[in-house]
C-alpha cells in the first residue's frame, strides 16, 4: 500500500464521505419527523380515549342523580 494518495483518489473519497454524510443526515431527519408524527398520533389517541371516559363517567353521574 502506498503512503502517498493520489489527489483524484483523495477527492473521490472525500466526495463519497460527503454523500454518505448527506444521506445519514437525511435519514436522521426523516426518522425524527416520522417519530414526531407517531408520537403526536399516540398522544391524540390517548387524549380522545381520556375524553370519552370522562364523558361516560359524567353521563353515569347525571343518570345516578336523576334516579329517585
Amino acid at each position: 500500500m502506498n503512503m502517498i494518495e493520489r489527489p483524484d483518489g483523495f477527492a473521490t473519497r472525500v466526495a463519497q464521505q460527503g454523500v454518505a454524510a448527506q444521506w445519514a443526515a437525511h435519514a436522521g431527519m426523516t426518522f425524527a419527523q416520522e417519530k414526531r408524527h407517531v408520537d403526536a398520533a399516540y398522544a391524540l389517541a390517548f387524549i380522545q380515549g381520556h375524553a370519552k371516559n370522562e364523558l361516560v363517567n359524567a353521563l353515569r353521574n347525571i343518570g345516578q342523580q336523576l334516579r329517585p
